[in-house]
């Protein structure tokens, strides 16, 4: 629309001034007919009357223009008229002499005339002129808005042109690192020679915060017969995706022995936790390093978020303002610390009876170097009262508990010895049941030894 507009006032100026300098051509010729309509005397009658011709008529040999107004046409066909009687009347004085003939009033009363049509032309010209002025305001005008456009446009084009350079800097550079990345490679591998002096590529590819990064690269004097830079390319790209894969096992391992290490911890505090969150209050995350087959929240995410789902999903109506405000991190910065490395947060289930609550157990981990609030465990627990638990849901739990302890030891033996309450050894072949509260390498051995009895079909031991 912009665009538009600037044409239409374009055109609009264009014709504005060819109709000017019709008017400024039409008012010098009206000044030059003011002029000769003043003095119609010339010396000779021929003269005076191609003059009178040349003011009603236009001429271009004496280059003047036609009046187009009716009144000083009026004025002049009289003039031309009353010229006649006069040219006659100066016949006369010639023959007579101008005592005997009327040849001074005559001439008075043809200048008369002269002036009148002189004024007429005045007016004439007059008008010309205020209409002149109105189209040079018009102009300025027209000239006002097509410079404001125009301006317009110029400002939007210098914008569009910052960000363009923006949306170069997007598409061509590394938003972490400010580094160019594939769209740029792809301008300089765009040469299909073959590389002739000796050069390589590396490969980053920077992930999450903290940084973790993967790198490959290639040499181009490792491969005999030559290569192009875009194959050089491929073959760094390729090195950086196996470095990847070796160190995503590396991250996965440390993350399992870290995810053991913080579950070990927990048996200080209990062994009831169905599921539990390893958060980092610094970067607002989370992620499940014990969970159940029924639990709610996703394997990782806010941890901010996860404090809205929870008291949402989670936790009766009376209790949902006390436990948002407790999981808040201010709350949680103050009131969590080595010196007090746990806090227990009771509350009514949503839409559960009076006999299931739930408790959240929120055990320190670390400070960061501005020893704020670094990383934490959320664990969550159910607890029943002898009213409403029954033997199926003791069950379930004892298999749930088993299950993630065998999923989190990678053992069977250790996932029982975590598990149990009370540790017997039976010795079938003898009929004789003996409880031995023994430390769990001694239950390994013991453990060993039964199964080595039980493939020789003799003396059976077992452990409960």
């Amino acid at each position: 629309m912009i665009q538009a507009g600037i044409g239409v006032l374009t055109v609009i100026l264009v014709i504005l001034i060819l109709v000017m300098m019709s008017l400024v051509s039409g008012i010098q010729g009206t000044a030059r007919v003011v002029n000769y309509a003043g003095r119609p005397q010339d010396g000779m009658l021929a003269d005076v009357e191609s003059f009178i011709n040349g003011l009603r008529y236009g001429s271009d040999e004496l280059n003047l223009v036609k009046l187009d107004d009716k009144a000083f046409q009026n004025k002049m066909e009289e003039l031309d008229e009353y010229f006649q009687i006069l040219k006659q009347e100066v016949m006369l004085v010639r023959e007579k002499g101008y005592e005997n003939t009327d040849i001074i009033y005559k001439s008075e009363h043809f200048f008369e005339i002269c002036d009148e049509a002189t004024g007429l032309a005045e007016e004439y010209s007059q008008k010309k002129a205020s209409s002149l002025e109105k189209i040079e305001k018009f102009i300025t005008a027209d000239i006002v808005f097509l410079m404001f456009l125009i301006g317009y446009e110029f400002f939007k084009a210098l914008r569009y042109a910052a960000l363009n350079r923006v949306l170069q800097s997007k598409v061509y550079l590394d938003k972490a690192t400010g580094l160019p990345n594939k769209n740029k490679c792809e301008e300089l591998l765009s040469v299909p020679d073959v590389l002739r002096e000796p050069t390589g590529i590396f490969v980053f590819d920077l992930t999450d915060f903290p940084i973790s990064y993967a790198v490959g690269y290639a040499l181009s004097q490792d491969y005999e017969e030559g290569c192009t830079m875009r194959e050089l390319l491929a073959y760094a790209d390729k090195n950086m995706y196996i470095n990847k894969n070796h160190m995503k096992r590396e991250e996965a391992a440390a993350e399992k022995r870290l995810d053991y290490k913080l579950l070990k911890k927990l048996k200080a505090y209990g062994n009831t936790f169905s599921d539990c969150l390893y958060c980092d209050m610094r970067q607002d995350t989370y992620r499940l390093i014990r969970a159940s087959e029924t639990f709610f929240l996703a394997a990782d995410g806010s941890y901010s978020g996860a404090v809205e789902q929870i008291v949402e999903e989670r936790i009766g109506k009376k209790d949902r303002e006390r436990i948002w405000d407790c999981l808040q991190a201010s709350y949680l910065q103050e009131h969590l610390n080595k010196e007090h490395p746990s806090l227990e947060l009771q509350y009514q289930h949503k839409g559960e009876d009076q006999g299931v609550y739930g408790r959240l157990t929120i055990i320190f981990i670390d400070k960061d170097r501005e020893e704020n609030l670094h990383h934490f465990i959320l664990a969550f627990e159910t607890i029943q009262s002898r009213e409403v638990i029954d033997a199926k849901q003791q069950l379930t739990q004892y298999y749930e508990q088993l299950k993630q302890s065998v999923l989190e030891n990678d053992s069977y033996v250790d996932a029982l010895l975590q598990t149990a309450d009370a540790i017997y050894s039976v010795n079938l072949s003898e009929d004789r049941l003996e409880q031995n509260f023994l430390n769990k390498e001694e239950i390994k051995i013991l453990l060993c030894l039964a199964n080595t009895n039980n493939k020789n079909k003799e003396d059976v031991s077992y452990v409960f």
